[in-house]
C-alpha cells in the first residue's frame, strides 16, 4: 500500500483481531495477518487471544471499540469451529466458502453492526485470502481507493499439477529473466500450512478453476507478491 494509503486508514479506522480458534495452526496465521494489517496502517486493538475464555466473550471483547473484526480459524465445521455459531448471537454470515484454493472456508458477515471477516486457520489460506479479499475492502473502509493488486505475465518453468473445479493460487519464484520474458518455478509442496514456502515465494500463480495440470512454457497471470510486500 502507498503511504497515503496507510495514513488514510491510520487516522480513521481500527481493526479487532480475535484468534478465535484455539489451536496451534491459529497462531502463524493471527502473525501473519496482524504484520500485514501493521503495514498497511491499520490500528490493532489489544490482542484478545485468551485461551481460557468462552469464544462469545472473546470476540465481543475485541470488537469493542473497533471498525472491523478479523478472526483466523474457527470458520469451518468442524468441533472446534465456533465462530460461525457466536455470530448467530449478535450477527450474521453473508456468504461462506468460496471456490478457491487455498482458503476455500473464508466467510464474511456482520457482527454488531461491524464488517467481519472470518479467515481460515492455516496460515498460507489466511494470507491469502487477506490479501485477495480483506485488504481491499479495508482499503474502501477507510476512504481509500482500493489499487489493482500487481500482477505479471509469467511463463511457467516447469509443469504445474492442478484439478480443476476451483480458482488456485499457487506459489512461486520468478526465476532469472535471460530473454526478457519472466520465468516462474512452482514450489512443488503446496499445502496450505506449510509457511515456508510462502516465506520463500515472490509470485502467486493466478489459475483459472476450469485450468488443469498446465506443462511448462505455458502463459499464467500471476500476482507480484514483492510488489505487495517487499523484495523476498
Amino acid at each position: 500500500m502507498s503511504g497515503a494509503k496507510r495514513t488514510a486508514m491510520s487516522r480513521s479506522r481500527q481493526t479487532a483481531m480475535s484468534g478465535a480458534r484455539r489451536t496451534a495452526m491459529s497462531h502463524p496465521a493471527l502473525s501473519l495477518v496482524t504484520a500485514a494489517l501493521l503495514l498497511g496502517g491499520c490500528t490493532l486493538a489489544p490482542d484478545y487471544r485468551q485461551p481460557d475464555s468462552p469464544v462469545p466473550a472473546t470476540v465481543g471483547d475485541a470488537a469493542a471499540g473497533a471498525d472491523a473484526v478479523v478472526s483466523t480459524g474457527g470458520v469451518s465445521v468442524g468441533d472446534a469451529d465456533h465462530v460461525r455459531d457466536v455470530l448467530g448471537g449478535g450477527g450474521h454470515i453473508d456468504f461462506w466458502r468460496l471456490a478457491i484454493k487455498p482458503g476455500r472456508p473464508f466467510a464474511y458477515g456482520r457482527y454488531r453492526g461491524l464488517p467481519f471477516f472470518g479467515l481460515p486457520g492455516n496460515p498460507v489460506s489466511s494470507m491469502v485470502t487477506f490479501l485477495l479479499l480483506v485488504r481491499p475492502a479495508l482499503l474502501r473502509l477507510a476512504g481509500a481507493a482500493p489499487a489493482a493488486l500487481p500482477r505479471i505475465r509469467v511463463t511457467l518453468a516447469s509443469d504445474v499439477r492442478k484439478a480443476p473445479g476451483r480458482r488456485d493460487f499457487q506459489r512461486a519464484r520468478r526465476m532469472d529473466a535471460t530473454t526478457g520474458a519472466v520465468r516462474a518455478h512452482a514450489f512443488e509442496r503446496q499445502d496450505s500450512n506449510v509457511l515456508s514456502v510462502l516465506a520463500d515465494a515472490d509470485l502467486l500463480l493466478d489459475l483459472p478453476a476450469d485450468a488443469g495440470d498446465l506443462p511448462a512454457g505455458s502463459e499464467v497471470h500471476a500476482i507480484d507478491l514483492a510488489g505487495l510486500l517487499g523484495p523476498r
